[in-house]
Protein backbone atom coordinates (compact mmCIF):
# COMPACT_ATOMS: atom_id res chain seq x y z
CA UNK A 1 0.00 0.00 0.00
CA UNK A 2 1.44 3.36 -1.06
CA UNK A 3 1.75 6.16 1.48
CA UNK A 4 0.64 9.74 0.86
CA UNK A 5 4.27 10.83 0.45
CA UNK A 6 5.00 8.17 -2.17
CA UNK A 7 1.82 9.03 -4.10
CA UNK A 8 2.75 12.73 -4.03
CA UNK A 9 6.27 11.98 -5.24
CA UNK A 10 4.95 9.77 -8.05
CA UNK A 11 2.51 12.48 -9.16
CA UNK A 12 5.28 15.10 -9.06
CA UNK A 13 7.45 12.87 -11.22
CA UNK A 14 4.71 12.32 -13.79
CA UNK A 15 3.77 16.00 -14.05
CA UNK A 16 7.36 17.11 -14.44
CA UNK A 17 7.96 14.44 -17.07
CA UNK A 18 5.03 15.94 -18.98
CA UNK A 19 6.50 19.44 -18.55
CA UNK A 20 9.83 18.26 -19.95
CA UNK A 21 8.06 16.67 -22.91
CA UNK A 22 6.26 19.97 -23.64
CA UNK A 23 9.59 21.82 -23.40
CA UNK A 24 11.19 19.41 -25.88
CA UNK A 25 8.38 19.92 -28.41
CA UNK A 26 8.13 23.71 -27.96
CA UNK A 27 11.90 24.33 -28.13
CA UNK A 28 12.06 22.21 -31.30
CA UNK A 29 9.19 24.18 -32.90
CA UNK A 30 10.73 27.55 -31.93
CA UNK A 31 14.08 26.44 -33.36
CA UNK A 32 12.40 25.52 -36.65
CA UNK A 33 10.58 28.87 -36.76
CA UNK A 34 13.82 30.81 -36.34
CA UNK A 35 15.60 28.81 -39.03
CA UNK A 36 12.68 29.22 -41.45
CA UNK A 37 12.51 32.96 -40.73
CA UNK A 38 16.25 33.57 -40.60
CA UNK A 39 15.98 37.08 -42.06
CA UNK A 40 14.16 38.38 -38.98
CA UNK A 41 16.10 36.29 -36.45
CA UNK A 42 19.16 37.33 -34.49
CA UNK A 43 22.15 35.04 -34.00
CA UNK A 44 21.14 34.50 -30.34
CA UNK A 45 17.88 33.01 -31.62
CA UNK A 46 19.94 30.23 -33.19
CA UNK A 47 21.62 29.44 -29.85
CA UNK A 48 19.08 29.53 -27.01
CA UNK A 49 16.17 27.49 -28.53
CA UNK A 50 18.38 24.68 -29.96
CA UNK A 51 20.32 24.51 -26.70
CA UNK A 52 16.98 24.35 -24.87
CA UNK A 53 15.94 21.42 -27.07
CA UNK A 54 19.18 19.56 -26.31
CA UNK A 55 19.02 20.21 -22.55
CA UNK A 56 15.34 19.35 -22.12
CA UNK A 57 15.72 16.18 -24.22
CA UNK A 58 18.72 15.06 -22.19
CA UNK A 59 16.93 15.73 -18.88
CA UNK A 60 13.79 13.94 -20.08
CA UNK A 61 15.74 10.82 -21.09
CA UNK A 62 17.69 10.86 -17.83
CA UNK A 63 14.51 11.19 -15.76
CA UNK A 64 12.83 8.34 -17.62
CA UNK A 65 15.86 6.12 -16.97
CA UNK A 66 16.31 7.17 -13.35
CA UNK A 67 13.08 8.50 -11.77
CA UNK A 68 14.87 9.03 -8.45
CA UNK A 69 16.72 12.02 -9.94
CA UNK A 70 13.56 14.13 -9.98
CA UNK A 71 14.89 16.73 -7.50
CA UNK A 72 18.12 17.32 -9.45
CA UNK A 73 16.17 17.47 -12.72
CA UNK A 74 13.83 20.15 -11.36
CA UNK A 75 16.77 22.27 -10.18
CA UNK A 76 18.56 21.90 -13.52
CA UNK A 77 15.54 22.83 -15.60
CA UNK A 78 14.77 25.83 -13.36
CA UNK A 79 18.36 27.05 -13.70
CA UNK A 80 18.34 26.58 -17.47
CA UNK A 81 14.95 28.30 -17.85
CA UNK A 82 16.21 31.28 -15.86
CA UNK A 83 19.27 31.46 -18.13
CA UNK A 84 17.08 31.23 -21.26
CA UNK A 85 15.11 34.25 -20.02
CA UNK A 86 17.93 36.34 -18.58
CA UNK A 87 20.49 35.99 -21.39
CA UNK A 88 18.26 37.47 -24.13
CA UNK A 89 17.06 40.26 -21.82
CA UNK A 90 20.59 41.36 -20.93
CA UNK A 91 21.92 40.86 -24.44
CA UNK A 92 19.20 42.90 -26.19
CA UNK A 93 19.24 45.59 -23.51
CA UNK A 94 23.00 46.02 -23.85
CA UNK A 95 22.76 46.02 -27.65
CA UNK A 96 19.92 48.57 -27.86
CA UNK A 97 21.63 50.95 -25.40
CA UNK A 98 25.11 50.92 -26.93
CA UNK A 99 25.28 49.29 -30.36
CA UNK A 100 21.94 49.61 -32.14
CA UNK A 101 19.49 52.26 -33.17
CA UNK A 102 16.64 49.79 -32.70
CA UNK A 103 14.45 49.94 -29.63
CA UNK A 104 14.71 47.22 -26.99
CA UNK A 105 10.95 46.79 -27.30
CA UNK A 106 11.42 45.89 -30.97
CA UNK A 107 14.29 43.47 -30.31
CA UNK A 108 13.14 41.72 -27.15
CA UNK A 109 11.35 38.41 -27.80
CA UNK A 110 8.01 37.71 -26.05
CA UNK A 111 9.46 36.22 -22.87
CA UNK A 112 7.74 38.35 -20.23
CA UNK A 113 5.65 35.34 -19.11
CA UNK A 114 8.84 33.43 -18.31
CA UNK A 115 9.32 34.75 -14.75
CA UNK A 116 5.73 33.75 -13.89
CA UNK A 117 6.29 30.21 -15.15
CA UNK A 118 9.49 29.97 -13.13
CA UNK A 119 7.85 31.16 -9.93
CA UNK A 120 5.02 28.66 -10.53
CA UNK A 121 7.59 25.87 -10.78
CA UNK A 122 9.13 27.12 -7.53
CA UNK A 123 5.75 27.12 -5.75
CA UNK A 124 4.74 23.66 -6.96
CA UNK A 125 7.97 21.68 -7.08
CA UNK A 126 10.62 23.23 -4.83
CA UNK A 127 11.00 23.50 -1.09
CA UNK A 128 8.79 26.22 0.45
CA UNK A 129 11.57 27.48 2.74
CA UNK A 130 13.63 28.64 -0.25
CA UNK A 131 10.80 29.60 -2.63
CA UNK A 132 10.51 33.27 -1.56
CA UNK A 133 14.26 33.83 -1.84
CA UNK A 134 14.33 32.29 -5.30
CA UNK A 135 11.25 34.21 -6.48
CA UNK A 136 12.81 37.50 -5.34
CA UNK A 137 16.05 36.57 -7.12
CA UNK A 138 14.20 35.87 -10.38
CA UNK A 139 12.33 39.18 -10.10
CA UNK A 140 15.47 41.23 -9.48
CA UNK A 141 17.58 39.51 -12.16
CA UNK A 142 14.94 39.82 -14.90
CA UNK A 143 13.68 43.32 -14.07
CA UNK A 144 17.06 45.00 -13.48
CA UNK A 145 18.12 45.53 -17.14
CA UNK A 146 14.61 46.66 -18.14
CA UNK A 147 14.60 49.22 -15.32
CA UNK A 148 18.02 50.50 -16.43
CA UNK A 149 16.79 50.79 -20.01
CA UNK A 150 13.67 52.73 -19.02
CA UNK A 151 15.80 54.99 -16.84
CA UNK A 152 17.85 55.99 -19.92
CA UNK A 153 14.91 56.05 -22.37
CA UNK A 154 11.80 56.83 -20.24
CA UNK A 155 9.58 57.74 -23.18
CA UNK A 156 9.35 54.08 -24.22
CA UNK A 157 7.42 53.28 -21.05
CA UNK A 158 4.41 54.93 -22.68
CA UNK A 159 4.38 52.63 -25.72
CA UNK A 160 2.04 49.59 -25.64
CA UNK A 161 4.94 47.14 -25.26
CA UNK A 162 6.59 49.39 -22.68
CA UNK A 163 3.41 49.52 -20.59
CA UNK A 164 3.14 45.74 -20.84
CA UNK A 165 6.72 45.21 -19.62
CA UNK A 166 6.32 47.81 -16.88
CA UNK A 167 3.14 46.17 -15.56
CA UNK A 168 4.52 42.64 -15.94
CA UNK A 169 7.85 43.25 -14.23
CA UNK A 170 6.46 45.76 -11.75
CA UNK A 171 3.11 45.34 -9.95
CA UNK A 172 2.31 41.91 -11.46
CA UNK A 173 5.58 40.41 -10.24
CA UNK A 174 5.11 42.15 -6.89
CA UNK A 175 1.70 40.51 -6.47
CA UNK A 176 3.14 37.19 -7.64
CA UNK A 177 5.93 37.42 -5.07
CA UNK A 178 3.38 38.14 -2.34
CA UNK A 179 1.55 34.95 -3.33
CA UNK A 180 4.83 33.02 -3.18
CA UNK A 181 5.40 34.41 0.31
CA UNK A 182 1.88 33.37 1.38
CA UNK A 183 2.32 29.90 -0.12
CA UNK A 184 5.69 29.36 1.56
CA UNK A 185 4.34 30.39 4.97
CA UNK A 186 1.28 28.16 4.59
CA UNK A 187 3.46 25.21 3.56
CA UNK A 188 5.71 25.68 6.57
CA UNK A 189 2.64 25.79 8.83
CA UNK A 190 1.24 22.64 7.20
CA UNK A 191 4.56 20.80 7.59
CA UNK A 192 4.69 21.76 11.27
CA UNK A 193 1.18 20.40 11.75
CA UNK A 194 2.15 17.20 9.94
CA UNK A 195 5.25 16.82 12.12
CA UNK A 196 3.17 17.36 15.25
CA UNK A 197 0.57 14.87 14.05
CA UNK A 198 3.33 12.34 13.33
CA UNK A 199 4.80 12.82 16.81
CA UNK A 200 1.38 12.23 18.39
CA UNK A 201 0.86 9.19 16.16
CA UNK A 202 4.25 7.75 17.12
CA UNK A 203 3.58 8.43 20.80
CA UNK A 204 0.19 6.71 20.59
CA UNK A 205 1.67 3.63 18.88
CA UNK A 206 4.96 3.28 20.77
CA UNK A 207 5.74 1.54 24.02
CA UNK A 208 7.59 4.15 26.08
CA UNK A 209 9.87 1.70 27.89
CA UNK A 210 11.23 -0.22 24.90
CA UNK A 211 10.52 1.90 21.83
CA UNK A 212 8.71 -1.03 20.20
CA UNK A 213 5.14 -0.77 18.94
CA UNK A 214 2.49 -1.07 21.62
CA UNK A 215 -0.33 -3.61 21.63
CA UNK A 216 -2.85 -1.26 20.00
CA UNK A 217 -0.55 -0.67 17.01
CA UNK A 218 0.25 -4.40 16.83
CA UNK A 219 -3.42 -5.36 16.72
CA UNK A 220 -4.08 -2.87 13.92
CA UNK A 221 -1.16 -4.21 11.88
CA UNK A 222 -2.20 -7.84 12.42
CA UNK A 223 -5.74 -7.04 11.32
CA UNK A 224 -4.45 -5.40 8.14
CA UNK A 225 -2.04 -8.19 7.22
CA UNK A 226 -4.33 -11.12 7.92
CA UNK A 227 -7.03 -9.49 5.79
CA UNK A 228 -4.84 -9.72 2.67
CA UNK A 229 -5.67 -12.91 0.69
CA UNK A 230 -2.12 -13.48 -0.59
CA UNK A 231 -0.35 -12.61 2.64
CA UNK A 232 1.59 -15.26 4.56
CA UNK A 233 2.11 -13.55 7.89
CA UNK A 234 4.36 -15.19 10.44
CA UNK A 235 3.78 -14.60 14.14
CA UNK A 236 6.33 -15.21 16.89
CA UNK A 237 5.31 -14.83 20.53
CA UNK A 238 8.30 -14.29 22.81
CA UNK A 239 8.33 -14.37 26.58
CA UNK A 240 11.22 -13.82 29.04
CA UNK A 241 11.77 -16.91 31.15
CA UNK A 242 11.34 -16.66 34.93
CA UNK A 243 10.68 -12.93 34.73
CA UNK A 244 8.72 -12.91 38.02
CA UNK A 245 11.77 -14.35 39.76
CA UNK A 246 13.90 -11.53 38.30
CA UNK A 247 11.48 -8.92 39.62
CA UNK A 248 11.24 -10.56 43.05
CA UNK A 249 15.01 -10.99 43.37
CA UNK A 250 16.42 -7.81 41.88
CA UNK A 251 13.45 -5.41 41.94
CA UNK A 252 11.24 -3.83 39.28
CA UNK A 253 13.89 -1.35 38.01
CA UNK A 254 16.12 -4.31 37.17
CA UNK A 255 13.15 -6.00 35.55
CA UNK A 256 12.61 -2.90 33.38
CA UNK A 257 16.26 -3.02 32.31
CA UNK A 258 15.87 -6.66 31.35
CA UNK A 259 12.80 -5.83 29.25
CA UNK A 260 14.62 -2.95 27.54
CA UNK A 261 17.68 -5.04 26.72
CA UNK A 262 15.50 -7.92 25.55
CA UNK A 263 13.67 -5.61 23.13
CA UNK A 264 16.96 -4.18 21.84
CA UNK A 265 18.43 -7.64 21.29
CA UNK A 266 15.36 -8.73 19.37
CA UNK A 267 15.12 -5.54 17.30
CA UNK A 268 18.72 -5.75 16.12
CA UNK A 269 18.11 -9.22 14.68
CA UNK A 270 14.99 -8.32 12.68
CA UNK A 271 14.62 -7.20 9.10
CA UNK A 272 13.22 -3.75 8.28
CA UNK A 273 9.96 -5.36 7.21
CA UNK A 274 9.56 -7.21 10.54
CA UNK A 275 7.73 -5.54 13.42
CA UNK A 276 8.39 -5.91 17.14
CA UNK A 277 5.40 -5.33 19.44
CA UNK A 278 5.31 -5.27 23.22
CA UNK A 279 2.16 -7.22 23.86
CA UNK A 280 2.16 -6.77 27.61
CA UNK A 281 4.54 -7.11 30.54
CA UNK A 282 7.47 -9.27 29.49
CA UNK A 283 5.63 -10.71 26.48
CA UNK A 284 6.40 -9.55 22.93
CA UNK A 285 5.26 -10.55 19.48
CA UNK A 286 7.19 -10.34 16.21
CA UNK A 287 5.12 -9.89 13.04
CA UNK A 288 6.94 -11.28 10.00
CA UNK A 289 5.62 -10.44 6.54
CA UNK A 290 5.65 -12.89 3.61
CA UNK A 291 7.36 -15.80 5.30
CA UNK A 292 7.23 -19.58 5.63
CA UNK A 293 7.69 -21.98 8.54
CA UNK A 294 11.32 -22.78 7.73
CA UNK A 295 12.28 -19.08 7.68
CA UNK A 296 10.31 -18.49 10.88
CA UNK A 297 12.10 -21.38 12.58
CA UNK A 298 15.48 -19.99 11.57
CA UNK A 299 14.52 -16.52 12.75
CA UNK A 300 13.22 -17.85 16.07
CA UNK A 301 16.43 -19.77 16.71
CA UNK A 302 18.51 -16.72 15.83
CA UNK A 303 16.50 -14.60 18.27
CA UNK A 304 16.86 -17.20 21.00
CA UNK A 305 20.65 -17.25 20.55
CA UNK A 306 20.76 -13.46 20.49
CA UNK A 307 18.94 -13.24 23.82
CA UNK A 308 21.43 -15.71 25.35
CA UNK A 309 24.21 -13.21 24.59
CA UNK A 310 22.45 -10.40 26.42
CA UNK A 311 23.76 -9.53 29.86
CA UNK A 312 22.13 -7.13 32.32
CA UNK A 313 24.22 -5.54 35.06
CA UNK A 314 23.43 -6.99 38.51
CA UNK A 315 21.10 -9.56 36.92
CA UNK A 316 23.34 -11.41 34.50
CA UNK A 317 22.15 -13.48 31.59
CA UNK A 318 18.56 -14.53 30.99
CA UNK A 319 16.68 -16.64 28.47
CA UNK A 320 13.44 -16.48 26.53
CA UNK A 321 10.97 -18.90 24.96
CA UNK A 322 9.37 -18.52 21.53
CA UNK A 323 6.13 -19.78 20.01
CA UNK A 324 5.89 -19.69 16.21
CA UNK A 325 3.04 -20.02 13.73
CA UNK A 326 2.06 -18.96 10.23
CA UNK A 327 -1.25 -17.46 9.12
CA UNK A 328 -3.58 -19.03 6.60
CA UNK A 329 -6.33 -17.11 4.78
CA UNK A 330 -9.03 -16.61 5.92
CA UNK A 331 -8.05 -16.50 9.57
CA UNK A 332 -8.72 -14.00 12.34
CA UNK A 333 -5.83 -12.39 14.24
CA UNK A 334 -7.28 -13.86 17.44
CA UNK A 335 -7.00 -17.44 16.15
CA UNK A 336 -3.51 -16.73 14.81
CA UNK A 337 -2.35 -15.40 18.18
CA UNK A 338 -3.96 -18.27 20.10
CA UNK A 339 -2.04 -20.79 17.99
CA UNK A 340 1.27 -18.94 18.54
CA UNK A 341 0.49 -18.68 22.25
CA UNK A 342 -0.10 -22.42 22.39
CA UNK A 343 3.32 -22.95 20.82
CA UNK A 344 4.82 -20.66 23.47
CA UNK A 345 3.07 -22.63 26.25
CA UNK A 346 4.52 -25.81 24.80
CA UNK A 347 8.01 -24.25 24.82
CA UNK A 348 7.57 -23.35 28.49
CA UNK A 349 6.39 -26.86 29.33
CA UNK A 350 9.34 -28.43 27.55
CA UNK A 351 11.92 -26.62 29.62
CA UNK A 352 12.00 -23.01 28.41
CA UNK A 353 14.82 -21.37 26.42
CA UNK A 354 13.55 -23.00 23.24
CA UNK A 355 11.31 -22.49 20.24
CA UNK A 356 8.18 -24.43 19.34
CA UNK A 357 6.17 -24.34 16.14
CA UNK A 358 2.42 -24.76 15.91
CA UNK A 359 1.28 -25.33 12.32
Amino acid sequence: MQTLDSLSEELRRRIFTLILFIMVISSFVITCIHFLDSKHSHFIDFIVPPFGFIVSTFLLIRLLRDPNRIAATINHIALFSLSAIVIPIYFYTFQSLFFSSSSLLDLLPPISAGPFLLTTIIIVFLRPRSSLRRALGIWVITAFPIVIYFAFIPEEIFTPRGKDLFMTLGPFMAVNTCMVYYHSKMNVAVMRLQDERMRFKIASETDMLTGAFNRRAGEILLNELTALPQSRTGLIVADIDHFKRINDTYGHPAGDRVIQLFANCIQHSLRESDTLVRWGGEEFIIIVRDSNLKELQQLGERLRQQVLNCNVEDVGRFTASFGITLSSFPESPTILFQRADQALYKAKQNGRNRIEIMD
